[in-house]
């Protein structure tokens, strides 16, 4: 995938430095941005990028283009082909991209093997902004 220009809502301070999410401290966070991304509000811009063709709604999570050792993991597990999504299994399960081969196992057996299930494209967009359904992807996932 090329890299392209996300939207996104602000919830970080104009000097936090260009990492993941998961890398940067809490005080680069705007006070405001906590309760953005707590509520997801900051993922709604994205659409944008959706009705572009750039996103999927549901995908691997799109990274920045200075984590290499995911985009290797990713490139190594056929992924790279797969259009990122606004949300996807890992961000729904929290596994963030601290371990790229972790994430990338995960998303590999989720979107390779489940491709053109429909219903469970549907089920994890919802579990995105309903928790409770996250017992019943589980459930699908396990059968």
């Amino acid at each position: 995938m090329k890299p392209f220009l996300i939207y996104k809502l602000r919830t970080m301070k104009n000097n936090a430095p260009e990492l993941g999410t998961h890398e940067v401290q809490n005080d680069f966070y705007l006070n405001v941005g906590k309760i953005i991304r707590n509520l997801k509000l900051d993922e709604f811009p994205q659409f944008l990028n959706v009705i572009e063709g750039r996103l999927s709604l549901v995908g691997p999570r799109p990274c920045l283009f200075n984590q290499k050792e995911l985009l290797e993991a990713r490139q190594k597990k056929k992924l790279a082909s797969i259009r990122p999504g606004i949300t996807g299994i890992t961000q729904i399960f929290n596994i963030d991209m601290s371990n790229p081969e972790r994430q990338t196992t995960i998303d590999g057996i989720f979107y390779t093997n489940n491709k053109k299930d429909l219903n469970l494209y549907f089920l994890a967009l919802f579990s995105t902004f309903f928790p409770p359904l996250k017992r019943l992807l589980k459930k699908y996932l396990n059968h």
